[in-house]
């Protein structure tokens, strides 16, 4: 009788467990269906109109282009509909500021559900720099399981991501350089420390019911874009442990995003209060907020603050020299990236992005020096070749400069980075379930050649190529005619005028290879 009652025990616990993960993917989904159906109720509205054919455009920041109509997808849209081939297009712009390769496919099934696309168009991966490796000896490109096509799967990968990434200062605050972040020796201060399995553990078996439980868990639900599960995670944790300054700054950070203002104010504000000597995150959180609101001064000052406040953490300094960047003050940010390398010599990063400091300011033979400095720290660093083949384009150097693009290409073609590949094996996946086009561009300036090795099977993919084009029209006009800055050393965001080109060029080869139209009209 006890073995029988302890195997019935052991059934029962396991039939449970089954049940439960059952109710969670259910209520995963749910929640992000009611979520999804209050955020794009409008987007949706606009599916109901007939005969559109429409593209979806995937990408971070050199797809989003925050603010006016500049973007390349908005662009493309004009000039596809310009041309009068009896088709009326829709072009959708899904990039996000910041993200990796692998959080964009975590919400592409929704994208495409919502917005039934024809065609995927994808430039991305430029964010996904922080590990390259040769991607031969890689074991990822696997056909995915039904499990791994869960919420429950996609959770336990987000809770992984949330332990490689630091908490203090997620998306919006990491600002571009991840990898400058991981390489300093500063304390990961206020970071979990917990293990995803160990979170994981709790929430299927015993609930959450520590405060630092509903903390961690908010902050994947903010990354996984689940607003309302991630507020409600922040705000119970608050409820839990009042005087823990963490979930009021992660409150803080997410309204900034969903552009409360107000609302991220005041609970970056009380999150100062409550620790207001401790942590440089705070002050820099609250910079950026200000920044953002047109407060330059407020903002500068607390990141200045937050250089007071931790003057050893040249991560301050990093966001006071990007700031100074974003301003426009080009000088300022030299100047301030110079004292964070005082602090930590050994972030090579900054090297990097002094040489794109120097690039801007047209001081050539200094840019040079630093993204040296960087090949010395890291001889397979292709960026750093990317912006000597710039520096060296600029100065009218032409042979020395296609002397590092061939350095930068080659280099390409045996390193790339593991996530970018596994991202776009996957997203051809999916397509190809779906019969939707799936168009893949370079970056401008690159070779389209390391973005075509990536795939297998190249059969069914339209590839942009924006290296000839771009190289020559810099080579003609100028850089600064076509980009804003040069964060990934040989491009970086594109003016209205690169983007006009970027969607041209787009729209040219969707014509050509698409709709079998071998002429683009003016």
């Amino acid at each position: 009788m006890g073995n029988t009652s302890l195997k019935q025990k052991i059934i029962l616990i396991f039939f449970g467990i089954i049940l439960f993960l059952v109710l969670l993917e259910l209520g995963l989904r749910l929640g992000g269906w009611v979520l999804l159906s209050i955020q794009e109720y409008k987007n949706i509205a606009r599916l109901k109109e007939k005969g559109t054919f429409r593209i979806l455009c995937l990408g971070e920041s050199t797809t989003a282009v925050i603010g006016g109509k500049g973007d390349y997808p908005t662009q493309l849209q004009e000039i596809l509909n310009q041309q009068d081939i009896g088709i009326t297009f829709s072009v959708l712009n899904k990039g996000m500021v910041g993200e990796k390769t692998d959080t964009l496919l975590l919400r592409l099934e929704d994208s495409l559900n919502k917005y039934r696309p024809q065609m995927v168009i994808s430039m991305m991966g430029v964010n996904d720099d922080l590990a390259l490796k040769p991607y031969p000896d890689s074991t990822i490109g696997i056909k995915e399981s039904f499990f791994s096509k869960s919420r429950i799967y996609k959770l336990i990968a987000l809770l992984r991501l949330h332990i490689l990434n630091k908490l203090k200062e997620p998306d919006l605050y990491r600002l571009k350089k991840d990898k400058a972040i991981e390489d300093s020796d500063q304390p990961d201060q206020g970071v979990s420390r917990a293990r995803p399995e160990d979170i994981l553990k709790k929430a299927l078996n015993k609930g959450l019911n520590k405060p630092r439980d509903y903390h961690d868990l908010g902050t994947i639900y903010h990354r996984q874009a689940e607003y309302a599960m991630a507020e409600a995670m922040f705000k119970k944790a608050i409820e839990l442990a009042p005087q823990d300054y963490r979930a009021y700054l992660q409150l803080g950070i997410l309204y900034h995003e969903l552009k409360k203002f107000k609302q991220a104010e005041d609970y970056i504000k009380q999150s100062i209060e409550i620790n207001p000597d401790n942590d440089a995150g705070i002050y820099s959180a609250l910079g950026w907020l200000y920044g953002d609101l047109g407060k330059s001064e407020e903002a500068l000052e607390l990141f200045k603050k937050a250089i007071e406040i931790e003057p050893d953490n040249s991560q301050a300094y990093f966001n006071l020299a990007w700031f100074y960047h974003r301003e426009g003050m080009l000088s300022q940010a030299v100047g301030i990236a110079k004292e964070a390398l005082k602090v930590n010599p050994q972030w090579w990063d900054l090297y990097y992005e002094l040489g794109c400091y120097y690039t801007e300011l047209k001081k050539y033979r200094l840019a040079e020096e630093a993204f040296k400095k960087v090949i010395d720290f890291d001889p397979l660093s292709d960026k750093a070749y990317r912006g000597l083949a710039l520096v060296y384009n600029l100065e009218g150097k032409a042979k020395l400069a296609q002397q590092y693009f061939k350095i930068t290409n080659e280099l390409g073609l045996q390193y790339y980075s593991p996530q970018t590949r596994s991202s776009y094996i996957k997203l051809k996946e999916i397509l190809g379930q779906r019969g939707i086009q799936l168009v893949c561009v370079q970056y401008p300036m690159r070779s389209i050649e390391p973005l075509k090795k990536l795939f297998p099977d190249k059969a069914g993919i339209i590839f942009v190529d924006n290296e000839k084009t771009f190289k020559d029209a810099v080579r003609r006009e100028g850089y600064d005619e076509y980009f804003n800055d040069n964060f990934a050393g040989d491009f970086g965001h594109c003016t209205f005028k690169g983007n006009l080109l970027l969607a041209h060029n787009i729209a040219e080869k969707i014509l050509k290879d698409h709709f079998k139209i071998n002429k683009l009209k003016e």
